[in-house]
């Protein structure tokens, strides 16, 4: 065995991945369920593939525009200051993109203070709040009422 995980073990090939905030062709655009930074997302792409270089034109089309979606959905819900795009592929070996939106103030969504505690700096792997299933269908809903306009 090589270490890559097949599809059949992989959990982003799952078709139930939640909470899901929009669907696309080709990438489906997933709330993280850690939230150590709100609204923390990624966008998996549909079918098993480990890296960018394997894409088709169409899915670097589509990403592109969910991705620029995904931004605006960020934007309107929470107004962060600045993101953090990034393939890492570290822990789950399928294509996704992380979006980490990072806040120079504190925030707060679903009842919950959310501190980005490493502002401006690098991204810290700080743990954050830890959310209920319904804080965090709470959080989604909030990027799902926002339509990229």
């Amino acid at each position: 065995m090589d270490g890559k995980a097949s599809p059949f073990s992989c959990p982003l090939c799952r078709s139930d991945l939640a909470p899901m905030i929009h669907e696309g062709t080709f990438w489906r655009l997933v709330l993280n369920w850690n939230q150590d930074r709100l609204g923390q997302a990624f966008l998996a792409l549909r079918r098993h593939v480990e890296l960018p270089t394997d894409l088709t034109l169409d899915e670097w089309d589509e990403l592109r525009e969910l991705l620029r979606d995904a931004l605006d959905r960020e934007r309107a819900a929470f107004k962060p200051d600045h993101f953090n795009v990034m393939f890492l592929g570290n822990e789950a070996r399928h294509l996704h993109l992380h979006i980490f939106p990072r806040y120079a103030t504190p925030r707060e969504a679903a009842g919950v203070e959310f501190i980005d505690a490493a502002w401006p700096d690098h991204y810290g792997l700080e743990p954050g709040p830890t959310l209920t299933r319904e804080q965090l269908e709470a959080v989604a809903d909030l990027l799902r009422s926002e339509q990229a306009g």
